[in-house]
This record gives structure tokens, sequence and C-alpha cells, in this order.
């Protein structure tokens, strides 16, 4: 298959905006926040997981333990999720991998339809892929082994008082993630 010989970078702006600029009320930002003057809530935590495709899957083999991924396919992710690195706990046992992107993507839709297209072993949120792993579109690889979930983060402009609206809109996501946060 030629397709896994290449390497492809796709990037959309999801860093650097300017919220007073370009009149956002509110944007969302998984993973740690840089120095900022702006206010923010944080909405939850998201666990991240490994996920792939059946057919990837089929070609490959379901890695048991995380020494097993050396060798795989991954697609790398927005900034956060990347493939630089995991450390992976089970029962005291830590274990820390790399893996190497063959795509990258910087959106995370983009990257969680690579991953059911079969192209590779996708570090993802569990937020993004509840339906597709619902509907067996992608595999949770490594189930028994714990990742570092990923804070996800609601941030207001430095210079003014956040609307109304944008914080019932922060206030109704905190609330439903909660159910689904760790």
């Amino acid at each position: 298959m030629r397709i896994r010989h290449c390497t492809l970078t796709c990037e959309w702006p999801t860093t650097g905006q300017d919220l007073i600029v370009e009149g956002m009320d509110v944007a969302f930002r998984f993973g740690p926040l840089k120095n900022s003057n702006a206010t923010s809530t944080m909405l939850g935590r998201c666990p991240r997981i490994l996920v792939a495709s059946p057919d990837y899957l089929a070609g490959t083999g379901m890695p048991t333990e995380p020494g097993e991924l050396a060798g795989h396919s991954f697609v790398k992710g927005p900034p956060g999720a990347g493939v630089r690195g995991w450390t992976f706990e089970k029962g005291g046992r830590r274990a820390t991998i790399r893996g190497e992107g063959r795509l990258t993507i910087s959106l995370n839709e983009g990257t969680t339809a690579a991953a059911v297209s079969g192209l590779g072993i996708l570090a993802t949120g569990l937020w993004g892929c509840r339906a597709e792993l619902s509907d067996g579109r992608l595999i949770r690889l490594l189930p028994d082994w714990a990742v570092e979930p990923i804070e996800a983060n609601a941030v207001y402009p430095a210079a003014r008082a956040a609307r109304p609206a944008a914080r019932a809109l922060v206030a109704y996501l905190a609330d439903e993630l909660k159910a689904i946060s760790v």
C-alpha cells in the first residue's frame, strides 16, 4: 500500500487567536493553558485514550502492552494530544512510549476520521470519539492502562467582562461534562 510510506501535515488555525480582535466571547482550549491575562474556567478533565480501526488492527495486530506499540503508525493530532510520548500506568507499573506520526492533522475531527479510515493509531480524548467507539468504527487500545487526562478550559477575553450568554454556555458545558470527566 503506497500511502504507508508518505507523511502529510494539514493545518487549520487553532492557536494564537486574539479573542478581542476576533470579537470572540469565549474560546475552548485543551491542554495546559499558556500564560495569559485572559480569564479561564476549567470545564473538566477528558480521559485520553488510544484508538484504532478494526481494519488497521486486522493488518497489524492488537497491542496488549505499551511496548508493543513500537513500529505502529500513528495519526498525530492537535497540539496537546500529540505523539511526543505517553506515560501509561497499570498496577504500579509505568511505561513511557513514543510514536512517530505518519499523518498530522490539526483538527480532532480530521484525526478521528483518519483513524476510522485505518491510517493508524490515534491518541485522543474520549470526548472526541465516543460515537466511533460506540458504533465499533474505533476500538480502544490498552484499556487497562491509564494515561494522564487532558484539561478542557473555557477562556474569556482579558480586556472585557464575559457576556452573560458566554457565562451561561460555559456553566452549562461544565455541568454536562462533569458526568464524563475524570
